[in-house]
């Protein structure tokens, strides 16, 4: 499948708002950023909104205690765990999401639509997952949108275990060794072969939190004004 196929499942935004995603590697540094952008957002008041998937929606929780939990995790088939992230993608995306682009919001999520890349064991299933996502979101009347900028964080997998093991976070089903190097793996290929779909810029999260901000923050005001149409930059 090319992405020419698929980029013709996906709606781009016709809305005033302005969607950006973080995407990537566990511990690549996508939930550091948005914290950052947070204090950011606060000091300069520029009036962003965050958001994280899967927390959020009604069956996050649900989905939090499937990933923290052996027994209930191998329980689902892998397709039944993506089924479960995206019938709660499509009710946030409705409720929340969808609303605030219309309304003008900027919105930084971490994390959306690639949560297939993770149950994907070859990289044709990585295609498969992302059509099977756009065909609930049909089924449920609700559009498939593809971001305005989709920032993909990298980190080698060895880094990403690295890191797990100085974090203080309890690692859910996902997190280890060989799920690590498989979906870096079904990132790279997503990434060669999507980059025109997702406006994806990658990100190199090896570099210093400092360093990964500004590059960050550069790409995300670029694309405001982008799509602003040359409007002066909202940066302070």
């Amino acid at each position: 499948m090319d992405s020419k196929t698929v980029k013709e499942l996906f709606s781009q935004n016709s809305y005033p708002g302005f969607f950006c995603v973080f995407e990537g590697v566990d511990y690549g540094g996508k939930d550091t950023q948005l914290e950052r952008w947070g204090k950011y957002n606060a000091a300069y008041g520029l009036n962003f909104e965050f958001t994280r998937d899967p927390d959020i929606g009604p069956l996050g929780p649900h989905i939090r205690a499937i990933l923290n939990t052996k027994t209930a995790f191998e329980k689902l088939s892998p397709h039944q765990h993506q089924q479960i992230f995206w019938e709660n993608r499509i009710l946030f995306w409705k409720d929340e999401i969808l609303p605030r682009l219309v309304a003008g919001k900027t919105i930084l999520q971490s994390r959306w639509s690639l949560s297939g890349l993770y149950s994907a064991f070859e990289l044709k299933e990585v295609d498969e997952y992302i059509v099977l996502q756009a065909d609930l979101f049909a089924k449920r009347k609700t559009q498939f949108i593809a971001p305005d900028l989709t920032l993909i964080y990298l980190i080698p997998p060895e880094i990403s275990y690295e890191r797990m093991h100085k974090s203080k976070r309890t690692p859910d089903q996902y997190e280890n060794p060989e799920t690590f190097a498989r979906i870096n793996k079904n990132y790279k290929y997503f990434c060669n072969t999507y980059s025109d779909v997702y406006n994806i810029k990658i990100i190199d999260g090896t570099k210093t939190e400092e360093q990964v901000f500004l590059e960050s923050k550069q790409l995300i005001f670029g694309e405001i004004a982008t799509k602003n149409k040359g409007n002066k930059e909202v940066t302070p």
